[in-house]
């Protein structure tokens, strides 16, 4: 019921005075804003439901002085955050636990994100100082600039995460071994990140993006990635990353890809899956590979550049080449209903009526990232977003008077 830090009826004080499975409602003057001096941490079970993300936003303060810290901090528990912005929290807390991880949210538990635009938050580069044991480690860089998930659950509905910076990897979104990991209707678009995964940084066991658009995200020039980077280590789990009926377009890297794979120290258990995806437009080439991996082709992508190896026609796959890429005929990231924004196919799009109607599992593809239904006019169409046939609208039948009593028209 308050719009206060702390104190009753504050979100924090609904937080630290709930009991296991209980739902934090807002009682607000809405729209209405959250101003924090220090992190929301949460260890329980807990869902906080909010009224929507252009209604409240939950915010590290912008006035000077204040500490840098992240806005939400889930240690444990099965939580659920919704409806909600989430704006300027910042990775970096000074106490070297987990430092430089989760500039808007942390997650170390089963979390679910609903509804909710992640903004503008960092990951920052921390220093140490010279007063270390080892003074290799005097700089440690920033993962997760709006959400870092470690080992836990993550899923991810409906929302946005835009303007957010790491120093390191996953400008938008950053996991390391989440089990399992599901991004579906989502918006990643305008974040950065210096090394790696300028929008999503996947380095896990089991995830799946679907009906979602990777848009305008960035990674330094020598980075890798900039949409999308899939990374595996020496001796790390077995990944399969699911991509299905994704657009990937319009991120900004250089010779490293917009969509990255990379099994490093010959790591040989990294798996990437496609369906239904369209990469296109993208500054740089759009796949870069390092190491051994599997590139598996479920059918009905379209890779304007060719540089993923997939064969133009086989697999209903549509594949071009760096010499003749294809033009996928794409609107700019634009607001086209639904919850996020998406980049719509204009006529003569050859994804037009291209495109799988079911997922990766077989089931019906039933709506595209908007909620639309899918499919319309002629079949699916690839990529997150579904062409719908156009609706006329006709008014009724009207009687309108003429200047002479006695004479009369019907106009439809």
């Amino acid at each position: 019921t308050s719009a206060h830090d702390d104190g009753p009826g504050s979100l924090r004080w609904a937080i630290a005075s709930a009991a296991p499975g209980n739902v934090v409602k807002f009682a607000l003057k809405l729209p209405a804003k959250i101003v924090l001096s220090s992190t929301l941490v949460i260890d329980q079970d807990l869902t906080v439901l909010g009224p929507g993300p252009d209604k409240l936003t939950v915010m590290r303060s912008h006035a000077t002085n204040t500490p840098v810290f992240r806005v939400f901090d889930v240690e444990a528990g099965v939580v659920t955050l919704a409806g909600m912005t989430i704006r300027n929290g910042s990775a970096f807390s000074g106490t070297n636990i987990h430092d430089n991880l989760g500039g808007g949210i942390l997650n170390l538990g089963n979390l679910t994100v609903s509804n909710c635009a992640i903004t503008g938050n960092s990951a920052p580069t921390t220093d140490w100082g010279t007063n270390v044991p080892d003074p290799t480690f005097r700089f440690s860089l920033g993962f997760g600039a709006g959400i870092f998930s470690d080992r836990g659950q993550l899923t991810l509905i409906n929302s946005t995460f835009s303007g957010n910076q790491a120093t390191a990897a996953g400008g938008g979104i950053c996991t390391f071994e989440t089990l399992p990991f599901l991004a579906e209707g989502c918006t990643v678009s305008g974040n950065f990140a210096a090394l790696q995964g300028g929008g999503v940084n996947y380095q896990g066991r089991v995830g799946t993006l679907q009906n979602c658009t990777i848009a305008g995200n960035a990674t330094a020039p020598d980075g890798g990635g900039s949409g999308i980077a899939d990374v595996a280590f020496q001796a790390e789990d077995p990944t399969l990353l699911t991509v299905t009926a994704c657009t990937v377009t319009g991120n900004i890297g250089t010779t490293n890809g917009a969509f990255a794979i990379a099994a490093l120290n010959d790591n040989l258990g990294l798996t990437n899956r496609l369906l239904s995806t369209l990469v296109a437009a993208n500054e740089g080439p759009n796949f870069a590979f390092v190491g051994p991996n599997t590139f598996q082709s479920l059918g009905n992508n379209l890779d304007s550049d060719g540089t993923s190896g997939l064969v133009n026609g086989a697999n209903a796959d549509i594949v071009g080449t760096i010499a003749s890429p294809i033009n996928g005929v794409l609107s700019p990231l634009q607001n086209n209903g639904g919850p996020t924004l998406t980049v719509a196919l204009l006529p003569g799009s050859p994804a037009l009526g291209a495109g799988a109607c079911t997922d990766a599992n077989g089931a019906p593809l039933t709506v595209d990232q908007r909620g639309f239904p899918r499919p319309q006019i002629s079949g699916c169409d690839i990529g997150s977003f579904e062409n719908q046939a156009p609706t006329l609208i006709c008014p009724s039948a009207k009687t309108v008077q003429s200047c002479s009593p006695s004479d009369t028209a019907n106009a439809v």
